[in-house]
Parts: structure tokens; sequence; C-alpha cells
């Protein structure tokens, strides 16, 4: 009776791909580079750089071909996405279809802070948003239960905007206010 070391061959075999430095480069406009460098490289097709939002589930995002040859460097430039912190995973692709993660990167974005100011407040009829920049935003009114009482968009091109509550009732209010990469609330009382 003859054993199959096939098990034990794949165990003992080397790692199809040893690297020696990964990191992520910022580069504009939310734009980076993934760079690696590889000390070796043995039954590689390929490198797969995936992204993700909560460093949970991982999105394809492209690949780079393996030149398959000991010390080389790589690179790929990719848009980050959106939120202040999100993931970036560098894997190899084996030419017999088998994956391995080759690590894990979280990047955190330096954003401005969103910041408005209202007035008056407290207000009566109208309340006025003032915003430091015409980048557009969501503006959500909440009453203290947390129902929604208004809505709507501040265009790109306004850095204020006024809005009607005359049919609010007197009380206190949480405002929020969401831009394309941040969010922040201020309290709103109506008299």
């Amino acid at each position: 009776m003859t054993e199959n070391n096939d098990f034990f061959e794949k165990l003992l075999a080397p790692l199809p791909v040893s690297i020696t430095g990964l990191r992520a480069l910022p580069l504009s406009d939310g734009w980076y580079r993934l760079e690696w460098k590889t000390e070796s490289e043995y039954n590689n097709d390929r490198y797969i750089i995936a992204l993700s939002g909560d460093g949970i589930r991982f999105t394809d995002t492209g690949s780079v071909k393996s030149a398959n040859t000991p010390g080389n460097e790589y690179g790929f430039d990719f848009k980050g996405l959106a939120g202040n912190v999100f993931y970036v995973r560098l894997s190899q692709a084996d030419f017999d279809g088998r994956n391995s993660v080759l690590g894990t990167l979280a990047i955190r974005q330096e954003s401005k802070e969103l910041s408005f100011s209202l007035y008056p407040n407290p207000a009566k009829s109208f309340v006025t948003l003032s915003l430091p920049d015409a980048d557009g935003a969501q503006v959500t009114i909440y009453d203290i239960c947390g129902r929604l009482v208004l809505d709507w968009q501040v265009p790109q091109d306004r850095l204020e905007e006024t809005a009607d509550i005359s049919g609010l009732q007197p009380g206190m209010y949480t405002v929020k206010c969401q831009s394309r990469r941040d969010m922040m609330t201020k309290l709103l009382m109506v008299r």
C-alpha cells in the first residue's frame, strides 16, 4: 500500500511570494498608489488589489501581472473609497488557481472637517445654514424623538441656505449636515 504524499509536498513547498515592503502613498484628488517589493516569486500568476470600507467585505479593484522572478517592485494606482478610513488588501494568485493574502493596510484619509453654522439660534420662522465652502450638502432636521421633520439638498454653488421652519413646534431639534466625505450635527432651538 502506498501513501499519497501530496499533502506533505504542498506543506513543505515554498510560499509562492515573499514580500519585503507594502505601503500606500497618497497621490491627489483621492487617488493612492499601492507599492510592494518582492523577495521571491514562485508559481505566481498575478497580484490582486481589493478595497473595503469595513475591513471585512473586500471588492477586487484591479490586478497586476507577476514577473514571477525574484526581487521585483510593483505599483498600482487606485481611487480611495468614501469615508475617513478604508482598507486595501494585496493578494496573490497562483497559476494553479489558489490565492493567499499578502497584506492589508488601513488608510486614514485626511479630510477637511465639515463645519457649518446656524443662525439665528434660537429661531422662530427661518434658519440660515452657512457652509464654509460650496461643496454642497444634504441637510436633515430631526425632532427630539428622532423623527425626520425637514430634509433638503444644498446646491453645490451655494454657501448659505435659508430654510422655512415656521411649521415646526417650539422645542429642540438636531440639524445634521452631510457632505460627500463628512457629517456634523448641531442643536437648533425653535421658539
